[in-house]
């Protein structure tokens, strides 16, 4: 599920995890791809409406930012045996969805440090500063976190980067 796949980064996630799934699991592959342009009330209606469908899934990949729909949808349809939730950016509702199990795999951007490297290639690409570390072609080596309930740090330590 996610926002919407003309964004070039949801559509190669996906197309990540087809990639993936031929390679490594074989027996498995895509049933549905929803776009529900992370609107929580769509995202949790389709979900739900999908998984009566299909009927036992064995997980969820969310692109966007609709988890909290993710949850409450696998929640009402699977509250005994979830199946395998993975979605993007530690959060605090991520972090509850994995504490609470949930949710099995976050896969977290850094987005504050991405952030910040973006204002430090503005500033140096307009001149506004001298990084002798920064030039073209600009590359960010900024690396993603894995998090799972057992990996989480302790939550004084986060900085979220916003609830979803």
């Amino acid at each position: 599920i996610g926002d919407h796949f003309g964004f070039r980064a949801h559509a190669q996630r996906v197309d990540g995890l087809r990639d993936g799934l031929k390679e490594y699991a074989p027996h498995l592959a895509v049933t549905e791809v929803i776009a529900a342009g992370d609107d929580s009330e769509l995202s949790e209606r389709l979900l739900l409406q999908s998984f009566k469908v299909h009927g036992r899934v064995a997980g969820l990949y969310s692109v966007g930012a609709a988890n909290d729909a993710c949850g409450r949808a696998i929640k009402a349809a699977f509250p005994e045996n979830p199946p395998v939730f993975v979605g993007f950016e530690l959060t605090e509702e991520s972090r509850r969805l994995l504490i609470e199990g949930t949710m099995t795999l976050v896969i977290d951007q850094n987005p504050e440090h991405q952030a910040r490297f973006a204002l430090d290639v503005f500033t140096h690409h307009f001149g506004y500063t001298e990084n002798p570390w920064l030039k073209p072609p600009y590359r960010s080596d900024i690396a993603f976190r894995l998090f799972t309930r057992e990996s989480l740090p302790a939550s004084e330590s986060l900085i979220f980067a916003g609830a979803n």
